[in-house]
């Protein structure tokens, strides 16, 4: 026990959380009493947390499956934006594939004959021996 500077030995601390209202509970002033009272006000302030919790994971599994739906549909448009490219990429492809075509057509006379052979003659059969 400390001394007040009186000379008493009162409990200062208890003196002066009574003189600032913190005195024995009373029934009826917000403060339980009784045990039971007090393990009552525990049950309902343990469920109020649960209920808090609950609602926060509920949030939380929103918000991931809000993500989930965003990161699919950024997936979808990406798989979109691909095959678009691929499409033109195989248009340009054959595009250029005709034109050297093409170009290569001009640039041998001979391969556009209307006939295998015309105008040349065949060769001898060597199979045939002259007698």
């Amino acid at each position: 026990m400390r001394m007040h500077a009186c000379g008493s030995t009162r409990n200062t601390w208890t003196m002066s959380r009574r003189r600032r209202g913190y005195g024995e509970p009373k029934l009826g002033d917000g403060h339980h009493g009784t045990d039971q009272e007090g393990r009552e006000h525990l049950h309902a302030r343990r469920r109020e947390s649960q209920a808090k919790t609950q609602r926060a994971q509920g949030k939380a599994a929103q918000a991931e499956a809000g993500l989930a739906e965003a990161a699919a549909k950024v997936a979808e448009q990406q798989a979109a934006a691909i095959a678009r490219a691929l499409h033109e990429d195989e248009a340009y492809r054959h595009a250029d594939l005709e034109e050297v075509a093409e170009e290569e057509a001009e640039a041998v006379p001979w391969s556009r004959q209307a006939a295998p052979g015309a105008g040349m003659q065949a060769a001898p059969d060597r199979t045939e021996q002259p007698s």
